[in-house]
């Protein structure tokens, strides 16, 4: 009996120093783990928020493409601090018959996707360009 008993003691020390460094181990990576990390804030000089407001399009396209999402997403912080969003839809008139369906439809494409984004309907308006020769949404915000 003393053997097994000796046997179940050294058992059990060694079954809880082997769970006491393993709690030791947990909360030392918890700590780790929860400090967050400082993330620089991306800031957009004023040249590449020009840049970023215009929405270039196939002569033919109103579908918006991930690189258009890519760019609203970049702009998303002053669309949202915006009072007022204006979506100008350009279509060159001498290049597609129903350029002002096509200007208009781009604009569409452009809202519709900030709407998802949670931009409120009532921000935002659509305006057309049918004259000059240009294929794009242009973003205009006050």
């Amino acid at each position: 009996m003393k053997r097994s008993a000796y046997f179940f003691f050294s058992t059990l020390v060694l079954a809880t120093g082997l769970l006491a460094g393993c709690a030791t181990q947990n909360t030392q990576d918890k700590k780790v783990a929860s400090a967050p990390t400082p993330t620089p804030t991306p800031t957009l000089s004023p040249q590449a928020v020009k840049d970023l407001k215009w929405l270039q399009f196939e002569k033919m396209s109103a579908k918006l493409e991930p690189e258009h999402e890519k760019q609203l997403l970049q702009l998303m912080p002053l669309l949202q601090s915006s009072k007022s969003i204006v979506l100008r839809g350009y279509c060159n008139k001498k290049e597609v018959g129903n350029a002002k369906d096509g200007a208009i439809a781009r604009a569409a494409a452009v809202e519709k996707f900030l709407q998802k984004q949670g931009i409120p309907d009532k921000k935002m308006t659509i305006r057309f360009n049918t004259d000059d020769a240009k294929h794009a949404v242009e973003i205009d915000l006050d």
